[in-house]
């Protein structure tokens, strides 16, 4: 009887020896973990759109609508993602929420998107309006959504209290704006009542992809389709032409950037009630990424010229249209 209750006692003490051991090993593995993840609770991560390209980048559509940003970093190998979609929104300054904080010794990566999509940190669900779609880090983006893309990419390293605060963010334009402005030649009296229907031209791509953690700048664009899709704008802020006003689209068109060399412009106006379409070939048309053409199309009595200008600094190209 005395040597079974030893035994009973022998039991005890090793189960309870062996649930020591245990929790030791918990608590030393949740200290090497803390160490591992030495997150500084002090240095929040904000995000602030570059300045120096805030007139170009749309800045003012930013603080409206704000922006969606992805972020992740790595450290000793491991990848941890840390924003997924995260909405960026502007008060009296540039928060989100649900702050994050740096981790010291590792390296991020973030991308962000305008127009921004419906998320959380889970999951996130894109507008159909939005005109692109994600997987695999690779956007995807169709152009007869007709929306302004932006896009930023940007790299940080965090080495201790201090070293990173702020991200700034250097949106870019990802498409080419094409825009119209179109007028009668001043100094005539116009004989013929000229009324402008419609501007159209071929041989366009209006799908494509780019990857979003690349960084490349400009944006490195991967064309899906045939270069085979016409684009026509036929919304106006007036119809009939006159030499004092000049008569401009409702909006631009933003198309994926690309070289297509020869253009044919079609310009299909109604004179006197008669229609009629009046082509031009462009030669060596090259639309980059962050660039806005503005034509300005003036037509006379037998020609019309245009001049072209980009997004930012003006170039002019004049070139004359036979009627």
């Amino acid at each position: 009887m005395l040597n079974d209750k030893l035994s009973d006692m022998a039991k005890e003490r090793i189960l309870y020896t062996t649930l020591t051991l245990l929790l030791c090993s918990l608590l030393l593995n949740a200290c090497q973990q803390e160490e591992f993840l030495d997150v500084n609770q002090t240095d929040e991560i904000h995000f602030l759109p570059s300045e120096s390209v805030a007139t170009r980048a749309g800045l003012t559509d930013l603080q409206t609508g704000g922006f969606s940003v992805w972020g992740d970093y790595t450290l000793n190998g491991q990848s941890v993602k840390v924003f997924n979609g995260r909405k960026v929104y502007y008060t009296t300054g540039w928060r989100y929420d649900n702050p994050e904080y740096w981790t010291t010794g590792a390296s991020y990566t973030f991308f962000a998107l305008y127009p921004p999509v419906v998320a959380n940190d889970n999951s996130y669900t894109i507008p159909a309006e939005n005109g692109y779609t994600i997987s695999n880090n690779i956007l995807t983006y169709d152009a007869s959504k007709q929306v302004d893309l932006l896009y930023a990419y940007a790299t940080a390293t965090y080495t201790g209290s201090g070293s990173v605060s702020t991200v700034p963010m250097n949106f870019c334009h990802t498409l080419a704006a094409i825009d119209f402005s179109i007028k009668l030649q001043e100094g005539i009296t116009p004989t013929n009542s000229y009324e402008l229907k419609s501007i159209e031209w071929g041989g366009m791509f209006t799908q494509g992809s780019f990857p979003l953690n690349s960084g490349n700048t400009p944006i490195q664009w991967t064309y899906i389709g045939k270069n085979d899709q016409t684009v026509s704008i036929t919304q106006f802020s007036a119809t009939q032409l006159a030499p004092s006003v000049a008569i401009t689209p409702n909006a631009c068109v933003y198309i994926i950037p690309q070289n297509p060399g020869n253009v044919t412009l079609n310009f299909n106006l109604q004179i006197n009630g008669e229609s009629i379409t009046i082509p031009k070939v462009i030669t060596g048309v090259d639309w980059e990424a962050g660039q806005r053409y503005l034509y300005n199309v003036t037509i006379a009595p037998t020609e019309i010229t245009v001049e072209t200008t980009p997004w930012e600094t003006p170039r002019i190209d004049d070139i004359v249209i036979e009627t």
